[in-house]
Order: C-alpha cells, then structure tokens, then sequence
C-alpha cells in the first residue's frame, strides 16, 4: 500500500491510502479535534472526534491522530507522555505509550523509516523530505460522498 500524506502544523493531516495498482483504497482527514474517513469499497464515511480508533479504519493500528502529525514533524513525544529513548544526536530513537511502540530505524538525510507496532499490527513509514502541504485549508476536510453510509465515531 501507498499512503500520501499531507499536512500543515501542527493540527491537520490528510491521509490518501492506495494499492500498488493505483486504486484508491481509503483516505482520512484530521482537522483539530475532528476525524473523517472515506473507504470507497465498503461504500461508508466515518466522522466524528479525533481519537485513537479512528486511525484503525485504515490499519489494525489504534493511533491518536496528534501522535500521528508529531510523528510525521519529528516533535518530541514526550509532550503527549510517551516514554522515549533517543540518540546522540538527541532524536527520539525508540518511544512507547499504552500499548503503542514508535521506532525510527533509519534517519539518512531527508529519509526518515519508523515502525509503528501494537499488539495487532505493525505499520512501517518512509517518509521521504516530508514537509508542511501548501494546499488550501479546504483539502483538509472530506465532505460524505453521495450513497455512502454515515457512521459517528
């Protein structure tokens, strides 16, 4: 799967899941303290407040979106009370929360590979010279598509 993220700090973030082949499979939008998820296959379009199981539509992963942005910025975690090990160079290298495991295993230039694993699944990220989106504030909100089923998160 391909996930390409926009986002602009500290509090919006859009997610575009898609096959290798190109079908779109999911996206989700964070926007402050609200949540939209659209899964095309299933024909349904969650909303409702930010929280850690709104993350799961996409992955078996249960995901706090803002632990998602500061994870995607590289800001310290430590400010949401996750338990970090870091570097010499004083980055995070390893932190953990409520069942919740964020590793980095590569920083090489504007390469950054980081292992998300829970008890049921594990998510790996490349992310590659990830920067703020310069899109329009209207981007970061996903409108229920006509026929989809509407379920409150």
């Amino acid at each position: 799967m391909y996930i390409d993220v926009n986002a602009i700090r500290p509090d919006r973030v859009r997610l575009d899941v898609e096959t290798s082949l190109g079908i779109h499979v999911a996206s989700l939008n964070y926007n402050r303290d609200k949540v939209q998820v659209v899964v095309p296959d299933q024909r349904k379009y969650y909303h409702g407040k930010a929280s850690r199981k709104a993350f799961s539509k996409l992955v078996p992963l249960e995901i706090d979106p803002k632990w998602l942005s500061a994870i995607l910025f590289d800001e310290d975690l430590k400010k949401y009370n996750w338990k970090c090990e870091y570097s010499n160079e004083g980055l995070a290298s390893k932190c953990e929360t409520k069942g919740l495991t964020a590793e980095w295993l590569k920083r090489e230039g504007g390469v950054r590979v980081v292992s998300l694993e829970s008890k049921s699944a594990k998510v790996q990220m490349q992310l590659k010279n990830f920067r703020e989106s310069a899109k329009q504030a209207e981007f970061y909100d996903i409108p229920k598509p006509a026929g989809f089923k509407s379920i409150k998160l």
